[in-house]
């Protein structure tokens, strides 16, 4: 098993590194209840082989958490949104944790053609630097 090799979202080859998987789960169950890291880790373990991609890992990782949700243990449901959030902002930006601030992300997608130009005419910067802090991104 300590042989095992990913594939990263850049393409390149690198040896496993649960030590990573590890950090992330343990961010995801910050503050919950009737979790348990191990049983994660061990019910994804089972799905991982040589040459999976990263991507794949953090879906695995998500469906073992889903697979985990019981009457008894519900918490799992909130790990495994949390981890679906982190994997929707590392598509979305590249990085889950640097997130671009909103005035940044408007003009990113006037340029991509999905908002209008005038969107950003009907809001002054104060005003969408004040949105701004309410986004709550780990959400």
């Amino acid at each position: 098993m300590e042989n095992l090799y990913v594939i990263k979202r850049s393409g390149e080859k690198e040896k496993i590194d649960y030590d990573k998987i590890h950090k992330v789960l343990y961010w995801a169950t910050a503050g919950l209840k009737n979790v348990s890291i191990s049983d994660i880790e061990i019910n994804a373990k089972i799905k991982i082989q040589d040459g999976i991609s990263t991507e794949d890992i953090h879906n695995v990782l998500i469906h073992s958490c889903s697979d985990l949700i019981s009457e008894k243990h519900p918490d799992y449901q909130y790990v495994a949104s949390n981890l679906l959030n982190y994997f929707i902002r590392k598509k979305l930006f590249g990085d889950a944790k640097n997130l671009p601030h909103l005035k940044d992300f408007i003009k990113t997608n006037i340029d991509r053609g999905i908002y209008e130009t005038e969107f950003i005419s009907k809001y002054s910067e104060e005003e969408i630097d004040i949105i701004n802090d309410f986004v709550k991104h780990d959400r």
